[in-house]
């Protein structure tokens, strides 16, 4: 994990954890891991949930640029796995279903943007990809996963969160 280097006060007080020491000894590496309806305004970030197959719905996570000159924000999904998208359709004999293919019917995830137009929406398994989304007037983003009733399916994510300043 990649932290920022604050001092030990300074980074129980941002709400982080010591990942180790850096500045020659001064301060120390300060992790920022987030859980679910919580917030940052620190330049690496870590979105994460543990594997289950229950998860409070909504999962929201609400993204501040660090400062004004932050222009994009990027969420790299180490690990992201959710209910998959739907494959088809289905059909009964007294009324025919139709899923619509490709849709998130279960899980979804997406991020809204103020200002600008929100990310896709998202489901399944995403390791190893990442979304970059602009920021627009310093605004917050909101990052959510909506999750469906509980299912055999385990779900896990562990996004990094970076920002880039102009």
């Amino acid at each position: 994990r990649n932290g920022t280097c604050y001092t030990a006060e300074e980074c129980s007080t941002r709400g982080g954890k010591s990942g180790g020491s850096c500045a020659s000894g001064f301060g120390v590496c300060c992790l920022f891991e987030l859980s679910c309806g919580s917030s940052t305004s620190d330049n690496v970030s870590y979105l994460v949930q543990t594997s289950s197959t229950t998860v409070s719905s909504p999962c929201t996570y609400t993204v501040c640029p660090c400062n004004n000159n932050i222009c994009r924000i990027r969420y790299d999904f180490t690990t992201f796995v959710v209910g998959a998208v739907t494959t088809g359709s289905t059909a009964s004999t007294s009324a025919v279903t139709e899923d619509t293919p490709g849709s998130c019917e279960i899980d979804s995830f997406s991020i809204t943007a103020p200002g600008q137009q929100g990310s896709p929406v998202i489901c399944g398994t995403n390791t190893g990809y990442h979304m970059i989304m602009d920021v627009h007037n310093s605004e917050c983003e909101v990052a959510t996963f909506q999750i469906g009733p509980a299912t055999s399916t385990t779900r896990s994510w562990d996004i990094k969160v970076t920002q880039y300043s102009r």
